[in-house]
């Protein structure tokens, strides 16, 4: 009886192991992903940037106005694709803190706090989250919302 008790319990654990395992595997994909999103960015590198999108993302941005109104605003897929190749003097660097990664099959959330720079001048801090799907060419980013304020960043 402790043999047929150990033989399972031996099992159990190389299964949630390896599950852990699949798991740890499948959030670097996902952060990949980001990165590789963020280093274009940095480089200007359009072809990069437009590789980790589904053609039909969607780009949002919270803010609050002067007045105190919250606003929603969308951006144009192909316009942010467009600016990030655009020739520039500036190095446009955000700089994200953290991985906040939750998966459930072929969908993903991200949540990354981040500090966004240009030429090493600190312009804004925000959150973005991320929404990717998992396709036959790996993972891609469905949609971001993101917010921007430049008090209360530490």
């Amino acid at each position: 009886m402790k043999k047929l008790t150990l033989s399972l319990y031996l099992i159990v654990l190389t299964f949630f192991s390896n599950a852990m395992v699949m798991a740890d595997n499948e959030n670097e994909e996902i952060k990949k992903v980001i990165i590789q999103l963020f280093d274009a960015m940095r480089s200007g590198n359009k072809s990069k940037a437009e590789a980790v999108f589904r053609p039909e993302a969607l780009l949002q941005t919270v803010f609050i106005t002067k007045e105190g109104i919250t606003v929603v605003k969308e951006e144009s897929l192909k316009e942010f694709i467009e600016a990030l190749g655009a020739p520039r003097e500036d190095l446009w660097d955000e700089r994200v803190q953290s991985f906040e990664i939750h998966t459930d099959g072929l969908i993903a959330t991200v949540w990354t706090p981040y500090k966004f720079f240009v030429n090493d001048k600190f312009s804004y801090c925000g959150n973005n989250a991320f929404v990717l799907v998992k396709t036959q060419h790996g993972w891609k980013i469905s949609s971001i919302i993101d917010t921007r304020r430049k008090n209360n960043c530490d």
